[in-house]
């Protein structure tokens, strides 16, 4: 056999649908004889092709596909990458090569990608010749799976490609597995006075929102969301939710200290951002369950349980005694917001903004968030009721939002996407915009645009008093986003006053077709804290 057409059967066993790329010449031995019953998903640039991958990998919760080109489609791709890895989403990275047989004189694509690929995947590996293009590729599925999951690249040179193999892997790996120790813990929680519970992403990747619920209601205990968290693990309208950390230590240890007994599930114990001085004397037992050991090795947690979560609650349950849930009201939170956004509409506020924008979601809806400085705000305003109805990046890097929107939408194909972008954000990856009209993908797209970047201006403000207007680089103006969106063939608005945003999403949950709103927010620098 082909060694292409194995790659062809390799993808349609592993069900994979999509393929997203942005080929060069090392990758046509890839692309020639392409099936139709697989999509390419083209990208117009590298870094926007690996987010659209992560996106879709996370909505889909197995591997996705990345098609890069040799050493300059990898040197684009490394941040996005990074990313993926932060993620821990599971992709598995080719990489095109240069023929083999003129690598000695390092021809114009070559590059010794296996060290630099190593540096943000969990595996990296370039064949040694035709018959090892395909077990590669069948670990690389199997590596980007392990816990805690992320990028495995394999580096194809392009004559390899045209080699004869032979294809008979048919392999399994089941990485699912409960964490040892749980009777003690249960014990712990049984006798616990002022428990309280911290979820994290992981509960949503597993599908843990009915474990975490019944867990949080049979201890009769408060939850907060893990600070910087990248998907919603417990729905943020329940009665026991208090809400999402700071991502400061000092704060964390303060809101915390007063319960007895801290159980941490499916998240770092904890993701901190920026420092500030205060004290790290924790007075609390924390205890940490994770499927990443890379979060549980950094814990502060006076002890960790290794293993997947959705089966930790579930054995967690059988081990708690059932208490009769006191659950607490949450009429006046909701009127308290209701009531800031009223104050907040004539400015065009980011309170009042979100608030409308909560207020025209379909409990289906999925949000992708890259709002930067509104964050925090979004995740208190905005509701979420369903698993895999919030998506960030983990990391803080700009430019995943929009490309990560398009992977999502293309997975969840009956559920609809609005991804919520701060304006400085938004320009790191236009070029998505191009898939996204291609693709036909409705997304609605709202820029929160402020004309600068807002997060650093509220840093500089907080960190060095008095010194903003002598730090540069910090605004953007002169960006006109509708033209922009119309460039590339999706309908654009500008909003900026609080009628037309009402009526303009009202029209984009209608349209059933991409829709960018420019919203004009209120550009006061938001406090740090």
């Amino acid at each position: 056999m082909n060694v292409r057409e194995g790659i062809k059967e390799w993808l349609q066993y592993h069900h994979i649908s999509h393929v997203f790329g942005n080929p060069g010449s090392t990758e046509i031995p890839f692309l020639v004889d392409w099936p139709e019953t697989i999509s390419y998903v083209l990208g117009l640039q590298e870094s926007q092709v690996v987010s659209m991958a992560d996106g879709y990998a996370q909505a889909m919760g197995r591997p996705a596909v990345v098609n890069l080109h040799s050493q300059p489609g990898l040197g684009h791709a490394m941040g996005a990458l990074m990313t993926a890895r932060k993620n821990r989403s599971p992709l598995v990275v080719t990489i095109g090569q240069e023929d083999s047989r003129h690598h000695i004189v390092e021809p114009l694509l070559y590059g010794n990608l296996v060290p630099w690929a190593s540096t943000i995947a969990q595996w990296s590996y370039q064949p040694t010749s035709a018959e090892d293009v395909l077990p590669a590729l069948e670990r690389a599925y199997h590596e980007a799976l392990r816990p805690p999951g992320g990028p495995a690249a394999v580096i194809l040179p392009m004559d390899y490609l045209n080699g004869q193999t032979t294809w008979n892997p048919r392999r399994n790996v089941d990485y699912h597995s409960v964490p040892e120790g749980l009777d003690e813990l249960g014990e712990i929680l049984n006798t616990a006075k002022l428990p309280v519970l911290v979820i994290g992403d992981e509960v949503d990747k597993e599908d843990g929102w009915d474990e975490a619920v019944r867990l949080a209601e049979r201890l009769d205990c408060p939850v907060y969301g893990a600070p910087l968290s990248m998907r919603m693990g417990f729905p943020n309208r329940h009665p026991l939710f208090q809400g999402f950390l700071n991502p400061v230590m000092s704060s964390i240890i303060q809101i915390l200290s007063p319960y007895d007994t801290v159980v941490v599930i499916g998240a770092p114990a904890f993701l901190t951002y920026p420092y500030i001085p205060g004290s790290r004397e924790w007075t609390s037992p924390v205890h940490h369950i994770s499927s990443d050991p890379e979060y549980l090795a950094r814990s502060v947690a006076a002890k960790g349980y290794y293993g997947s979560v959705r089966p930790a609650m579930q054995a967690l349950l059988a081990k708690i005694a059932p208490k009769e849930p006191e659950l607490p009201e949450i009429v006046l939170q909701e009127a308290e917001q209701k009531s800031t956004a009223a104050r907040e509409r004539a400015v065009m506020g980011s309170d009042y903004v979100l608030y409308a924008i909560g207020q025209s979601m379909p409990t289906e809806a999925i949000v992708v968030d890259e709002s930067v400085s509104h964050s925090l705000l979004l995740r208190k305003i905005l509701p979420f009721s369903n698993r895999g109805s919030y998506y960030t990046a983990s990391n803080g890097a700009l430019g995943w939002g929009l490309a990560a929107a398009a992977g999502i939408q293309l997975a969840q194909t009956q559920r609809r996407v609005i991804a919520v972008l701060g304006d400085g954000a938004s320009l790191y990856g236009m070029q998505s915009l191009w898939t996204i009209n291609e693709w036909h993908l409705p997304i609605i797209i709202v820029i929160l645009n402020n004309h600068g970047y807002n997060i650093l201006k509220s840093l500089t403000q907080s960190l060095y008093p008095g010194h903003l207007a002598t730090a540069p680089g910090l605004s953007v103006g002169h960006i006109e986003f509708v033209p922009l969106a119309e460039s590339m063939g999706i309908k654009a608005v500008k909003v900026d006053n609080p009628s037309d945003l009402e009526k303009e999403l009202q029209r984009a949950w209608a349209l059933k077709e991409p829709y960018l709103l420019d919203v004009q927010v209120d550009s006061t620098i938001p406090k740090l804290l």
